[in-house]
């Protein structure tokens, strides 16, 4: 279950964000802002949904907002 910190607003520019993306992909080879979900896959195929998946899941989100 996820744990429920404090809301923070934080600006960040698209190069940055571009950056944290980039930086996550190359930890995790093999995994890019289409399939990073089953990287947080277990052996029998169940997803786990910790506070690092959640972490994917809002950069992905805003990378996949930013303009071409």
């Amino acid at each position: 279950m996820r744990t429920v910190p404090p809301i923070t607003r934080t600006r960040v520019t698209d190069d940055e964000v571009r950056a944290r993306a980039n930086a996550w992909k190359a930890a995790h080879p093999g995994f890019d802002e289409r399939n990073f979900p089953d990287a947080f896959r277990d052996e029998s195929g169940e997803l786990i949904e910790d506070d690092e998946f959640f972490d994917a899941v809002d950069l992905f989100a805003l990378f996949n907002s930013l303009p071409t």
